[in-house]
């Protein structure tokens, strides 16, 4: 009788600690009255169409909230939660996802171009078709995020992690991944020209077809990686190469 007792006690403290699944009624009407709202909680919240543009919703609870085709241009959704979130076509330019964790979430066909997501948690974030043209990415991790296809010229991954993620055929001249870590990233077909991946790892890389013009390798690791042939002024000065030995021959 004792144990069971103590089993359902248990039972019943571990369900009150649970939390809520969906948006507080009161915290969602705020917003869509066009309200600023920190902190809030907005689980599960539909916000499709809607326009947020330049709204603060920092540090706010958005788990799996929809945002398809919403505008939230220039809004601060810094230190959030958006663990499953979907951004679809939506309207982001210029929003800040600093320390945010977008983890599973999808951006597919958005718009981002200079949307900062330093520091964010990015696991599996689903990126095939965005418009992101400098936008910042600075360390944040992005364990098989997909690219594929997007548009991210002048984009700023510098120390971002990034391993198995998909780039393919992406638009990505001028990028920066300096003292990034993309072991067994795919750039199959990418457009790379001026492209800096200095001190990077690139421990089984695959770059095959890619366009890499001018990019620099300097003191990268690529170990193992994959190129096709006829590569020409790429800067590989001090890089470990596929085959394992330092090249200090183009120094």
């Amino acid at each position: 009788m004792m144990i069971w007792r103590i089993f359902i006690g248990a039972l019943a403290i571990s369900f009150g600690a649970m939390p809520a699944l969906a948006a507080n009624s009161d915290d969602l009407a705020r917003v869509l009255a066009g309200e600023d709202c920190v902190k809030c909680n907005l689980r599960q919240a539909d916000f499709s169409g809607v326009n947020l543009a330049g709204r603060n919703l920092g540090g706010a609870k958005l788990d799996g909230a929809k945002f398809v085709g919403a505008n939230i241009a220039g809004a601060n959704l810094s230190g959030t939660k958006l663990v499953a979130a979907d951004f679809t076509n939506a309207k982001a330019a210029g929003a800040q996802f600093v320390i945010a964790n977008l983890d599973d979430s999808t951006f597919a066909g958005a718009e981002i171009e200079a949307a900062d997501f330093s520091s964010a948690r990015m696991d599996e974030v689903q990126m095939q078709g965005v418009q992101a043209d400098g936008a910042i990415f600075r360390r944040a991790k992005m364990r098989a995020v997909n690219f594929t296809e997007a548009r991210l010229l002048g984009a700023d991954f510098s120390g971002t992690s990034a391993p198995a993620g998909i780039f393919d055929k992406a638009l990505m001249d001028g990028v920066t991944f300096r003292y990034g870590k993309m072991f067994g990233a795919s750039f199959k077909g990418t457009s790379l020209p001026g492209a800096d991946f200095s001190e990077a790892g690139l421990w089984r890389v695959d770059f095959t077809g890619a366009k890499l013009d001018g990019v620099k390798f300097i003191n990268a690791y690529l170990k193992i990686a994959v190129f096709s042939d006829g590569l020409k002024g790429v800067n590989f000065c001090g890089a470990t190469m596929p085959d394992g030995k330092s090249n200090f021959n183009a120094c």
